[in-house]
């Protein structure tokens, strides 16, 4: 993600709804998925995973349980290279 991101709040709750709602949110939250899951920091090639691994979610309803099976469908999930 680049650039700022400014927005106006008026108590933690408000400031959190609106951090899940935003696509800035949600690709942050999905990213960090991705980082863990992976076990690796996210590489340029990773755009095409993560936009796929974007849609799936929104499609999913943001729910976490498909966005897991999704991490582990991925073509980088189950072909990752071993490290000697």
């Amino acid at each position: 993600m680049s650039g700022s991101w400014v927005f106006s709040f008026t108590d933690a709750v408000d400031m959190v709804n609106q951090i899940a709602e935003s696509e800035n949110g949600t690709r942050c939250y999905l990213t960090n998925w991705f980082r863990y899951g992976y076990g690796r920091d996210v590489a340029p090639i990773d755009r095409c995973t993560i936009d796929a691994l974007d849609a799936e979610l929104a499609a999913s309803g943001y729910n976490i349980k498909e966005l897991l099976v999704s991490l582990t469908l991925t073509r980088t999930f189950r072909f990752r290279a071993v490290e000697e």
